[in-house]
């Protein structure tokens, strides 16, 4: 993920760019080492939204679920997290939102932007033989072919 917008990390500390152009550690957070390896942060009008990328089964993308998600709230043991639901069929790279489970707004009490999820899946090493079988059963199930429009425009 990329920060934007004045925002940036740089060495576990989250930079502001100030209107001069000047940079300048962002004293509005007090965010801990975990936050700047897990997140990383983009303008949402006047708020910030928090980045985050979460790996997912393949199952899960496809049938949908419920999964914790780290947010940043809280560091160590005691990190936060929290529940975001998996809609059924999501793909890879495909951002889901939480509404107010990011970054405190340094302009609006009380106020704070969202984090927002990247979905990476992660396909599962296959080892065992009934396990392929059941995977060349539901290819046969759905022939769906991903790349059936890739060549169409050419």
């Amino acid at each position: 993920m990329k920060s934007i917008s004045g925002d940036r990390i740089v060495r576990n500390v989250l930079w502001t760019v100030t209107s001069s152009g000047s940079e300048q550690p962002c004293s509005r957070t007090g965010f801990s080492t975990r936050f700047s390896q897990t997140f990383s942060t983009e303008s949402n009008s006047s708020l910030e939204a928090t980045c985050t990328t979460v790996p997912v089964t393949a199952m899960e993308a496809a049938l949908g679920a419920r999964i914790e998600v780290p947010t940043i709230d809280g560091e160590g043991p005691h990190a936060g997290t929290a529940q975001l639901k998996i809609p059924p069929g999501t793909q890879t790279g495909q951002k889901l939102r939480m509404r107010e489970k990011g970054v405190p707004s340094a302009t609006q009490e009380g106020k704070r932007g969202d984090e927002i999820v990247e979905i990476k899946i992660v396909v599962p090493k296959i080892q065992d033989e009934r396990s392929k079988e059941i995977l060349r059963e539901l290819q046969r199930l759905n022939p769906e072919d991903p790349r059936a429009d890739l060549f169409k425009e050419l």
